[in-house]
């Protein structure tokens, strides 16, 4: 502070010795309220006043002119301290105020003076010199002296000299014509400033209208003082224009408009020069006659049209039906509003109506008529109407209207008089008000409607959760169950039927539980809470009925839970026994499981149904006698390998993971199940050691006496079936039989398996024992028997016994659950279906293993697969000569296959010896298939003993074996154990060979890599190289394309072609495609001569053959070069050549053929296919295509190649080539079109269309070009070149009947070209269609360019097509939206034409320019015509077209049709409009108007009632004598709340014959 106080002297006065008084002055200023207060605190602070006066300071300066300051304004005025400081009034500086005091002081000395002189009323007339004005220029002056003082402006405004001098210039208006100042003066010495007792507008009006002076003279005068006259002129006879409405005024004031001057013609002229539109308005207002205005002007049109307003309407009651005034309000009076009410309420009448309504027939002289025109009652409909129309920001701020609407509301409802009277309810807005008419009302409401209304009242977001609320709840569960209910008890409305539940609640309950409706069931439980007797209605059989109909399980525990706990489950066992559904019994099961005591059984059930649960309801149904054996369930599926539903019954049960009863099921129960089944898939029925003089049959003696038909005798004897089935003890064995003992030309082996016959016992194959029948000891299985049995057993019995038996043996006629190898509740039947049991593709290790996926993984699951490895061990015991019967091959991989299971899950079980053991099974493995591979098992040297693995001291022995027989690869192989995957060598070797031109070598290598079956056979090279070398002689006796693709396609197999080319297939195409160098003739022939003789061993045999040595033709064709260019001769180097339909150069022959060779053997035919087309040989690839019938989808990818490639002209030139007619390509262009049509290139597959010569769909596609993507007919008009087009391809069709193509045959062997006759187009190919129809189709075409002309003329005359079709749609599909819209052309359906027809009539000026065109439509597509006229008139009534339906009319009338049947269509459509004007609420009397068109009486009095109109339907059906119709308006008059019509159709009906109305 002292350093800032030595820099600012004023800082020092904030030092703390000043801090008290500085404090009491700051209170002082903000915290005082009185000036006692105030004057206490500022003599505290002046005591406390310490500051340095000789230091300037401002806030020492604030301090002394504040103080100053108050002690002379406080006492004065009594204002404290802070008003004084923040008041305008009061300058904080004391002279100032004094000057100020003394100026307000003379100012109000001269202003009582000029309130004297101005008052003074003395007689006189009007004074220029008046006394006033002078003090009024004195108290300018002042003002004047004054500002200059205290303002800092140099020339202050006068605004008193200005006032003055105004009104001087105004005044002169009162001498225009005439002196007219006794207007203002009234006899009195009268002032300037008395003109401010008249308004301007007034003043005007006095002069002009009462003074009758000339308004011309008066616009200069005002426009001299910036005045609008023509605004004064107005003011006094135009009404006021409310923007803002004062209330609670007098009636004068209300009604002020009444004060206005009417207009004389002259002033209507004066202001049309000046602004005709307030002139038009002024001569309409009060209907000034003389008065000529044109009215075409638009602005005048929407101001008349606005005047049409229903709300302009409505409020015009309240400006005396002025309504051009009710139209210029922009705030409506509720002053007015309220007291029109109160004038046409009447009260008494309402009253007197209704006592009227109550009294009885015989005290009621008058006719109903009488009554309605006597009858003065409030039209509360208008009143409502007439406050509707006021604006609702208006309503918003008087909540006196908003009670007055509502008490309308009420009184609405109340009477019933409107239709659906009842739903204004919505529109009360006091909550208690709407509650309590709901509540006095809903009773004899329609029940949809009541529950539509308490929904809206409890839903409201400001609803209120009080009792009332509650009661409503209440009311609305009733409702909806009742309104539902009505019909099922036969009751008119939904309150009877609630009173019928409530005081007969049995009734009613039978009632419902007849309709089979639950929900109607359980409302009426929960809301009238029947008796326990009554409850006991619901039955087992109910409930049995309503599971059929699948009712949610909800709903019956609901059931369930409602009932007597006795009687509920008493019903549940009883349901247990009947149900078939498994939802249903699972439902029950648990449902008895919570509410009773547990057993076994219903455990069994329990786990039974969760298997059930993956079945479909058939095999359900089959299944259900099993529901207390879970186990066997499962049994029944791997009997018949259904592992799907096997997998998931063991997902579903969790029985690791879920707390089941050992006694039911447990994982260990079935691990064991899938063991034994397992087991019996890898069931071996071979003979492993043959007995060499096994006989082909066996001893007559063996079998029965009949068996002696057996021997191979040349006097063999005709089988006959035993008369004792025999036991099996006393069948043939297996080992004695090695063909079928019935065909005896099946040899068995592990394929062709042996079969016994259970009737005779004899061994069969299966093709002979397909049949199955009953047989005496299996019961009532059917079991195996071979043909023989069956033929003679069928034969002796009856022939229909035969058909019904033969019919049920077929297995393939078998579903699941018709399977042979079915169990039942049966145990003798199960008993023989296990031994009767075995898989009839066993062996199988895929259909073991997929049994023991489901086993768990313990110990058990090991020792499972390796004791099933010994066993194949044995069948693989060497022989002296191997065992036909087995395939050494496949038991290896088959052992392969258990040996690798075993070691995992060996390992997954911590089972050291099940590895070691798998481990050494597997190299064993290894060694068996490789000699079994090149037939040399019988090499392999005896294991002595019981041991069935090979020792180290074998193996050497085996090697040695193979070295003395020259077996190289196969000794490497064994020595080494194979344990690599060679593939990768293989192909390098293969690639290098081929590099080098050592074709033979490079296809045995990569035979070795690309087909892994068959990498290491060797037994079939002979005749392999030999089809190999006898392509390599068609290369070179024939270089031709054709001949070589002929020759490969000869040798090489394209079946079981690859899903995927390998990668390396890729590889060897890429090398070969590089030999783009011609290979010498010389160098072929070289190597073609050079053969060797040797051998090769077979499995068993050793077959001698010749062999081509393979030369690598590409290092001697190189070689063949440097010779040439050491010699000098340079001449044979040729170039690259180029293929005229490739980009790619061209391959030598040889090596394009061994591509074809490698494609052909190892690719996909696509990959064949495209290796054809980039080389372009199109040719090729379609004979390709052809010979082997490949799949259209590689056409269409070959096509889409050549799309894409720019070649598809070629490819279409050499389709034509190979089949002219297409006849053999049709299947494919048939596919080809789907694709491109699918695809939508649509330029494609024009040019296909073309191509095909299907000149029909290229016409459909023109059309398609034509309507695509178009928005308005305009834009279908611009696509006329489409349409065009499409004619001419109909055209085209004509001209092709008349010719035929005379082609040239280049296929004849004949020297001369030969020439044949075709149709220009393949009719399996191309759509037919008769002249007729395609003359048809160019009609339709002409009348397309018609109609889109016409309508892109409307369009551009303004006409809006596209919402005039969403219209028309609209009234069949009232969802349909404008975004849907399609442009409808005459070449789519019924309804586009239709459519089309109906926008020809209305879219015109008028009718007639359009109906002839929309005459020609319905004659042409054999239209109705009642439906486009119909549709035209919904539209003419839609858009208040009247003028359009009286033309419509006309026009039908002028068709020429029969009389009878024109006034039927005009009948129709006039009822279909009036129908349309209803329901978009147009006035009675337009409705009225179309009604009387209708000739057809019933049609007419129909219109009638559908328009509210009962009282002219009532005189039209009574004059016509037609009582139903008297009948209908009685109902409807009960519905609108019409009494008096009802008494008079009540009156009609009684005195009318009863017979008239069954004649009606």
């Amino acid at each position: 502070m002292e350093k800032l106080g030595e820099k600012f002297k004023h800082v020092l006065h904030f030092k703390s010795d000043n801090e008290t008084f500085m404090n009491v002055f700051d209170f002082a200023l903000t915290s005082t309220k009185t000036w006692e207060e105030s004057e206490l605190l500022l003599k505290l602070a002046a005591d406390k006043y310490n500051l340095d006066d000789s230091i300037p300071s401002n806030y020492r300066n604030f301090y002394k002119r504040i103080t100053e300051l108050a002690y002379v304004v406080g006492p004065k005025d009594n204002v404290s301290l802070p008003e004084i400081l923040t008041s305008p009034q009061y300058p904080l500086d004391v002279t100032h105020y004094n000057s100020k005091e003394e100026f307000y002081d003379a100012l109000g000395k001269l202003y009582d003076e000029f309130q004297t002189q101005v008052q003074n009323r003395d007689p006189g007339s009007f004074n220029k010199n008046h006394p006033s004005h002078k003090t009024l220029l004195k108290m300018n002056d002042l003002c004047q002296k004054y500002l200059q003082e205290t303002s800092s402006e140099k020339e202050p405004i006068q605004y008193l000299q200005r006032t003055f001098n105004y009104l001087k210039a105004f005044s002169r208006i009162l001498y225009i014509e005439q002196n007219s100042s006794d207007i203002i003066t009234k006899q009195t010495n009268a002032s300037f400033f008395d003109i401010f007792d008249f308004n301007r507008s007034e003043l005007t009006g006095k002069l002009l209208f009462e003074r009758h002076l000339d308004p011309t003279e008066f616009e200069k005068y005002f426009g001299k003082l910036k005045l609008d006259f023509l605004y004064h002129v107005v003011g006094n006879c135009f009404p006021t224009i409310n923007l803002h409405v004062q209330e609670n005024v007098t009636v004068e004031e209300l009604y002020h408009d009444n004060m206005l001057y009417i207009p004389s013609p002259s002033i209507i002229v004066y202001i049309q020069k000046r602004n005709w539109l307030l002139a038009f308005i002024l001569s309409e207002m009060y209907k000034v006659e003389g008065i000529k205005i044109d009215i075409s002007e638009v602005r005048l049109r929407t101001f008349f049209n606005y005047l049409k307003l229903p709300k302009i309407q409505h409020l015009k009651a309240i400006f005396e039906k002025n309504d051009i005034i009710a139209a210029l309000q922009n705030c409506i009076s509720a002053q007015k509003v309220r007291l029109y009410l109160r004038q046409h309420i009447v009260e008494p009448d309402v009253i007197s109506i209704q006592s009227a309504h109550s009294n009885s027939s015989e005290e009621v002289l008058e006719t109903g008529v009488e009554m309605l025109e006597d009858a003065k009652t409030t039209n509360w409909k208008s009143l409502y109407d007439l406050i509707e129309s006021v604006p609702e920001n208006q309503m918003k701020k008087k909540p006196d209207l908003v009670a007055l609407r509502d008490m309308v509301l009420v009184n609405i409802v109340q009477d019933g008089f409107e239709s659906e009277y009842y739903r204004y309810t919505f529109y009360i807005t006091e909550r208690d008000l709407r509650i309590d008419t709901i509540f006095n009302n809903l009773k004899r409401w329609p029940g949809k409607f009541a529950s539509d209304v308490i929904k809206a009242e409890v839903s409201r977001f400001d609803c209120l959760m009080d009792s009332k609320v509650e009661t409503l709840r209440d009311w609305l569960k009733h409702i909806e169950l009742n309104e539902q209910l009505k019909t099922v008890f036969d009751l008119k409305s939904w309150y009877k039927s609630y009173n019928f539940c409530k005081n007969y609640p049995e009734s009613a309950l039978e009632k419902i539980l007849l309709t089979d409706n639950v929900d109607h069931l359980l409302d009426f439980i929960k809301l009238y809470k029947p008796s326990e007797d009554t409850l006991c209605n619901i039955t087992t059989t109910y409930l049995s009925k309503i599971m059929d109909l699948n009712i949610p399980l909800t709903k019956i525990k609901t059931i369930l839970d409602s009932l007597p706990f006795e009687h509920a489950i008493n019903t549940c066992h009883n349901l247990l026994t009947l149900l078939r559904n498994l939802e249903y019994l699972q439902f029950i099961a648990d449902y008895l499981n919570n509410n009773v005591t547990d057993d076994l059984f219903l455990k069994n059930v329990q786990v039974s149904l969760k298997m059930l649960t993956v079945f479909n309801a058939t095999d359900q149904e089959q299944l259900f006698c099993l529901i207390n054996e879970p186990l066997s369930i499962l049994e029944v599926l791997l009997m018949n390998t259904k592992l799907d539903k096997l997998a998931a019954i063991l997902e579903v049960l969790n029985v690791p993971n879920q707390d089941y009863s050992r006694e039911i099921i447990s994982v260990e129960k079935i691990d064991e199940l899938l063991r034994r089944y397992a087991e019996k898939s890898l069931d071996f029925r071979v003979i492993t050691h043959p007995n060499p003089r096994l006989l082909k049959t066996p001893e007559p003696t063996k079998l029965l006496q009949s068996f002696d038909s057996l021997s191979l005798a040349s006097d063999k004897k005709q089988f006959v079936v035993p008369e004792v089935v025999p036991t099996k003890e006393e069948w043939v064995q297996n080992d004695e039989v090695v063909e079928c003992m019935c065909c005896r030309q099946v040899t068995f082996s592990m394929f062709s398996r042996r079969h016994h016959c259970r009737r005779c016992g004899r061994v069969v194959c299966y093709a002979c024992s397909l049949k199955r029948m009953l047989v005496p000891t299996y019961g009532d299985i059917l079991v195996r028997v071979c043909l023989d049995c069956f033929a003679q057993t069928c034969s002796s019995s009856d022939k229909s016994d035969s058909n019904a038996s033969e019919k049920s043996d077929l297995p393939s006629s078998r579903s699941f659950v018709q399977e042979y190898w079915f169990l039942n509740d049966d145990p003798e039947h199960n008993k023989i279906i296990r031994e009767e049991f075995s898989y009839e593709h066993a062996p199988s290790t895929s259909l073991c293993f997929s049994i023991l996926k489901y086993h768990s993984k313990s110990v058990e699951y090991p020792k499972f697969l390796l004791e099933q490895c010994e066993i194949m061990l044995k069948l693989l015991q060497p022989n002296k000569e191997p065992t036909h019967e087995i395939d050494y091959l496949l038991v290896i991989k088959m052992l392969k296959s258990l040996a690798v299971a075993a070691k995992m899950v060996s390992a997954e079980n911590m089972l050291s010896s099940g590895t070691s053991m798998a481990d050494r099974i597997l190299s064993q493995a290894e060694l068996l298939a490789l000699l079994a591979e090149r037939g040399c098992l019988n090499l392999m040297p005896l294991v002595g003993g019981q041991n069935l693995y090979i020792d180290p001291t074998v193996l050497r022995r085996l090697r040695d074996k193979l070295l003395q027989r020259e077996q190289w690869n196969l000794a490497l192989e064994v020595s080494t154990k194979a344990g690599l995957d060679n593939s990768g060598v293989f192909a390098a070797w293969g690639k290098s060979c081929l590099k080098a031109g050592s074709l033979l070598v490079a296809r045995d290598k990569f035979q070795r890599c690309l087909d892994r079956h068959n990498q290491y056979e060797t037994s079939s090279i002979a005749s392999r190289q030999s089809d190999l070398y006898r392509s390599l002689d068609s290369l070179t006796l024939s270089r031709s394309r054709l001949s070589s693709r002929i020759s490969t396609s000869s040798t090489l197999s394209t079946e079981n072609k690859p899903i995927k080319d390998p990668p390396l297939l890729h590889e060897i195409i890429e090398i070969l495609e590089t030999k783009t160098r011609t290979i010498k003739s010389e160098v072929l022939e070289k190597a073609q001569r050079i053969t060797i003789s040797g051998s090769m061993s077979s499995l068993n045999q050793i077959a001698p053959f010749t062999v081509h040595t393979d030369t690598a033709i590409c290092v001697v064709n190189r070689i063949k070069n440097l010779k040439e260019i050491v010699s000098g001769n340079f001449s044979f180097a040729e170039g690259k050549k180029v293929n005229p339909y490739s980009s790619k150069p061209s391959i030598d022959p040889i090596f394009y053929d061994e591509c074809v060779y490698y494609l052909t053997k190892y690719g996909t035919h696509l990959s064949l296919l495209e290796f054809y087309v980039r080389h372009g040989d199109i040719h090729t690839a379609l004979l390709y295509i052809v010979e082997n019938r490949l799949t259209t989808d590689l056409f269409v990818e070959v096509y889409m190649k050549c799309l894409k490639d720019g070649v598809v002209n070629i490819l279409q030139e050499q389709m034509s080539r190979i089949d002219s007619s297409l006849n053999l390509w049709k299947d494919y262009l048939r596919q080809l079109c789907r694709q491109l049509e699918k695809h939508q290139l649509l330029n494609c597959l024009y040019q296909l269309q073309l191509y095909i010569g299907d000149y029909v769909r290229a016409a459909m596609t023109c059309i398609r070009f034509y309507e695509e993507n178009v928005k308005s007919f305009t834009e279908l008009a611009n696509n006329m070149t489409h349409l065009y087009k499409g004619e001419e391809h109909l055209k085209q069709v004509l001209e092709q009947e008349q010719w035929v193509d005379v082609s040239v045959d280049t296929m004849s062997t004949n020297s001369k070209d030969s020439f044949h006759e075709r149709m220009l187009s393949n009719p399996d190919l191309v759509m037919k269609i008769d002249t007729k129809d395609i003359n048809k189709h160019i009609d339709t075409v002409s009348r397309q360019v018609e109609i889109v002309n016409f309508l892109s003329r409307c369009e551009s005359s303004g006409v809006n097509t596209r919402q005039l079709l969403t219209d028309l749609i609209s009234f069949k599909d009232s969802n349909f939206t404008n975004e849907k819209l399609t442009i409808p052309i005459l070449f789519g359906s019924t309804a586009d034409k239709i459519h089309l027809a109906t926008m020809a009539i209305v879219a015109g000026r008028s009718v007639e320019e359009g109906f002839q065109l929309a005459t020609n439509i319905i004659e042409d597509f054999k239209l109705r015509p009642i439906k486009v006229y119909c549709l035209a008139g919904k539209q003419f009534a839609k858009s208040e077209r009247y003028n359009g339906i009286s033309q419509l009319v006309n026009c039908i009338k002028s068709t020429g049709i029969n009389d009878s049947a024109v006034s039927d269509m005009l009948d129709e459509m006039l009822a279909q409009a009036v129908g349309t004007l209803i329901k978009a609420n147009v006035t009675a009397t337009k409705v009225e108007e179309l009604i009387k068109l209708i000739k057809d009486r019933a049609i007419k009095i129909s219109a009638y009632i559908e328009a509210k109109q009962l009282k002219t339907a009532y005189f039209l059906a009574v004059k016509y004598k037609r009582t139903a119709d008297v009948r209908r308006i009685q109902r409807e008059a009960e519905l609108l709340n019409m009494p008096a019509i009802k008494a008079l159709c009540q009156k009609v009906l009684q005195t009318s014959p009863s017979t008239s109305h069954s004649k009606e």
